[in-house]
């Protein structure tokens, strides 16, 4: 069944989903990079090798934003990837041994349900296709990621199915959000530098040259429109005919000026230019809109190809590449340094605390000496519930309320942008009365945090019960090669 949904049609989509199938690695431009032996593997779970291939498929699927991840040098983006990749296959390993797995006749009819690849209710293996074709995912891959979606959904029922919430628990679910405290506080937003220097910005730019490096490249283009190609104004078989020969001579190996001689077509050539399309040593970009730019950089590892962004077809040939440090008086590479420089005072600062808080050296009496010996204004506040957001955010709240009663800590949102050092000087309990009209609401919120108990139990256990290591030097060269 699934051997059905895999059949293309003839053209375009056909031979660049039979390109991708067979060589991925040279889509990824990672064929050079890893060749042989252990540099092929990223990862071991217990005895078995964990290829580099996989994981690549594995982030081509989630798409991420690269942009962010080029543009901030301290982004943890490959790592989360990484640590969700490794966690999948791990529970994939505990699904096999439980005998949990989908038959191709169930995945079949499932991907087919989907409404992403419907056309007037009825599967459309057009839709299909052109979804892996835009995504540069294998279809073998995808219907194994389909695949391993419902077994875990599966898996995880197995875990956690068949529990009866004991009321005692919902009543510590209902506490943790409706509690209410007493509390001092300080905003440490005036304990941090404001200014950075420009001397400090050159200096941790020189240090860190590799990772502020942005990627530019000239290339030559054509838009192939029907007027260029047929002489007519409309789409046509003889345009898509044309099209189909174009994509023919782009697999052997032909370039922009053979296939513009070969239909009498003009292409233009580019100035150097970056992921934003800005020319180099220049105010001016190239003339093209920032989602062709967009798909360009997406292909850049290739060295001809065909983009097809709605019905709007432009043949690229990329004829350079250069890693170009900005300069540091480039507002937005200043802006990040900036902004880099101050997460790494506000962690240190924070950290010096915690560090004192921990060793029990930060009391009572440091909380107030603190604020007197920083000019910082000590306030107290009484906190209603988990949701009150008169005067701390959300993220803040919820790692206050995380705290007992005396507890001195330092709590920042995920930003760090703001950040406060807390004390906790009492918690008022609040119960859930059975008779109440929420109490049924409560329960099915106190046995999702208890099956999320669970899982982070079993979670311990998994770390415990598999041995994982990291092939380190393939790590960083697969996060340099994004960079």
């Amino acid at each position: 069944m699934l051997d059905k949904i895999r059949k293309f049609s003839s053209g375009i989509p056909a031979k660049i989903m039979m390109f991708i199938i067979a060589i991925p690695f040279v889509l990824w431009g990672m064929g050079s990079v890893f060749r042989s032996g252990n540099q092929n593997t990223i990862a071991t779970i217990d005895n078995k090798n964990i290829s580099i291939e996989e994981f690549l498929n594995y982030v081509r699927a989630a798409d991420p934003n690269l942009d962010e991840f080029r543009s901030n040098p301290q982004s943890t983006m490959m790592e989360k990837l990484y640590f969700d990749f490794i966690s999948n296959e791990i529970i994939m390993f505990e699904a096999e041994k439980n005998n949990i797995n989908i038959s191709n006749d169930a995945l079949s009819k499932i991907i087919k349900n989907q409404k992403m690849f419907m056309k007037d209710g009825k599967f459309s293996r057009a839709r299909y296709e052109k979804f892996l074709i835009e995504r540069n995912i294998p279809a073998t891959y995808f219907e194994k990621m389909y695949s391993e979606q419902e077994v875990k959904r599966l898996f995880f029922s197995l875990i956690s199915d068949g529990f009866i919430t004991p009321s005692f628990y919902v009543n510590e679910n209902y506490n943790k959000r409706n509690k209410s405290l007493d509390i001092s506080y300080i905003n440490l937003k005036n304990y941090y530098n404001k200014e950075i220097k420009e001397q400090e910005m050159k200096e941790f730019l020189n240090a860190n040259k590799e990772n502020f490096q942005k990627k530019y490249i000239t290339a030559k283009y054509v838009e192939l429109f029907p007027e260029t190609l047929t002489g007519d104004k409309e789409f046509s078989k003889l345009f898509f005919e044309k099209i189909d020969e174009i994509d023919e001579l782009i697999v052997n190996e032909s370039n922009v000026d053979e296939i513009s001689r070969k239909y009498n077509l003009k292409y233009k050539e580019t100035a150097l230019f970056n992921n934003n399309g800005e020319i180099l040593n220049s105010k001016n970009k190239i003339n093209l809109n920032q989602n062709k730019i967009n798909q360009i950089f997406k292909n850049i590892d290739k060295k001809l190809f065909l983009l097809d962004i709605e019905n709007n077809y432009i043949l690229i040939e990329i004829t350079s590449k250069k890693n170009i440090l900005p300069s540091i008086e480039d507002k937005n590479l200043k802006d990040t340094i900036s902004r880099i420089l101050k997460i790494k005072e506000i962690m240190n600062k924070n950290n010096s605390i915690k560090s004192k808080i921990e060793k029990n050296n930060f009391k009572k009496i440091e909380f107030k000496n603190f604020a007197q010996e920083h000019n910082l204004e000590l306030e107290n506040a009484k906190i209603s519930n988990v949701n009150d957001v008169e005067i701390f955010e959300q993220d803040v709240l919820n790692k206050i309320f995380s705290l007992y009663n005396g507890d001195i800590n330092v709590v920042s949102d995920k930003s760090l942008n703001k950040n406060y050092l807390i004390l906790v000087n009492n918690i008022y309990e609040n119960k859930i009365d059975k008779m109440s009209q929420n109490y049924i609401l409560n329960t099915l919120e106190a046995e999702l945090a208890l099956k999320n108990d669970i899982f982070n139990i079993y979670d311990k256990h998994l770390k415990n019960k598999y041995k994982i290591e990291t092939n380190q030097k393939v790590f960083e060269k697969v996060k340099n090669y994004f960079r």
